[in-house]
């Protein structure tokens, strides 16, 4: 290792541990500079370089909004036992709606989770979605059913089989084919 190298390990080392101290373990700057022997203005700037090189990411995980009403409405026109319908906000990019609506389609699924259960799965971004934020507490005996064959031209992330794959192994269920 060169010696370059080495000081760039040793410094992202210490944006990652002046980080995890900060984030992590709730220090303050002040004693997290007494404790690596700097100041606390220099702690200030190390956080900063360390959200800037992608050593910590901070997400804000805003509260789902609901749109009560258009819920209810839903339930009465279509006779059906309950609908979610996510509450958009001004300035709401794409990302963040497709993301808050698989976080609202993940809290759905999980609350509704039983032993031997079969989910069936179609494929998109939604779908992508929802699969990226399901994080159960326990595992499920739940069989998940791709729905539709295969598509050659979506992105394998987003592919039925893909995506009931990786719903099977985060609730602890089986994967299986309709076809």
């Amino acid at each position: 290792m060169t010696d370059r190298a080495s000081s760039d390990s040793g410094r992202a080392d210490l944006l990652a541990d002046v980080a995890e101290l900060y984030y992590a373990q709730g220090q303050d700057q002040r004693s997290i500079a007494a404790t690596i022997g700097t100041s606390r203005s220099n702690v200030s700037r190390l956080l900063a370089e360390a959200r800037e090189s992608g050593i910590v990411d901070i997400r804000i995980h805003r509260p789902l909004g609901r749109a009560a009403a258009l819920e209810d409405e839903l339930v009465s026109a279509f006779g059906i036992e309950e609908a979610r319908v996510l509450a958009s906000r001004p300035q709401m990019s794409l990302d963040d709606a497709l993301g808050q609506v698989g976080s609202l389609a993940a809290a759905h699924l999980v609350e509704n989770l039983a032993n031997g259960l079969a989910i069936g799965l179609s494929w998109g971004t939604s779908l992508e979605a929802m699969v990226n934020s399901v994080a159960p507490t326990s595992s499920y005996a739940v069989q998940i059913v791709q729905l539709l064959g295969g598509l050659s031209w979506v992105s394998p992330s987003l592919s039925g089989h893909e995506l009931g794959r990786r719903l099977a192994t985060a609730l602890g269920g089986r994967f299986s084919y309709l076809h």
